[in-house]
């Protein structure tokens, strides 16, 4: 039986989804805790994989605003985007409406977080609400 290959481009897209789930799991939950530095090279290894996936993952994860990227001088220094105090405000209601409507915190957790923006986060949470109350 002979193996078809893939090609490269298609192994490296699907290595660098892989990466950025990961490493935005780890930002999400807090395992990356905010302003926390992230060098591609230990990225990799905790990750075992190469580097190439993880500057990929690296630029989606800045794009969506999980992380900065801070220039010093001639090096880009990538950093887990800062909590702002708004952002924990709306954390904080997020929470407490799921709580009131008897949600629970694994709820929440699994929910809320999987979005990239809190916009994202809302809408859902609206149309979860009318589809319960209708």
């Amino acid at each position: 039986m002979t193996r078809r290959r893939r090609p490269s481009g298609a192994h490296d897209a699907d290595r660098s989804s892989q990466v950025y789930a990961k490493l935005r799991d780890l930002i999400v939950r807090g395992r990356l805790a905010p302003g926390a530095r992230i060098t591609e090279t230990d990225a990799a290894g905790r990750l075992g994989v190469s580097r190439t996936p993880v500057r990929a993952a690296l630029q989606q994860l800045a794009q969506e605003g999980y992380i900065v990227v801070a220039n010093a001088g001639l090096r880009r220094r990538p950093v887990v985007a800062p909590l702002t105090r708004e952002d924990a405000t709306e954390l904080l209601h997020i929470g407490q409406a799921v709580l009131a409507f008897g949600g629970s915190i694994d709820y929440f957790v699994q929910t809320v977080f999987n979005y990239p923006t809190l916009a994202e986060c809302y809408k859902t949470a609206a149309f979860d609400g009318i589809n319960r109350l209708g």
